[in-house]
């Protein structure tokens, strides 16, 4: 059991900081795409990406802390 834990732990790190990268990498998108005219299309993808990016990483933190709180609750009944 407390080794599913390590790699479910590991798991949710792996695509937060996947989601991360997607925002990172969206908003260097949407810099270089509106600080040229003529890259308005790097700026849609990268502002899709950082939308993206940033509703993952707040859907797997809130999935986690909902999931700790839980067993909080169950420990202390």
């Amino acid at each position: 059991m407390c080794m599913l834990n390590v790699l479910k732990v590991l798991g949710r790190i792996f695509l937060i900081s996947i989601g991360l990268l997607c925002v990172a990498g969206g908003g260097l998108c949407v810099v270089l795409g509106s600080s040229s005219g003529s890259m308005s299309g790097v700026a849609l993808i990268g502002l899709v990406s950082l939308l993206l990016g940033g509703a993952a990483v707040w859907a797997i933190l809130r999935r986690w802390i909902g999931e700790s709180r839980k067993e909080r609750e169950s420990d202390a009944s």
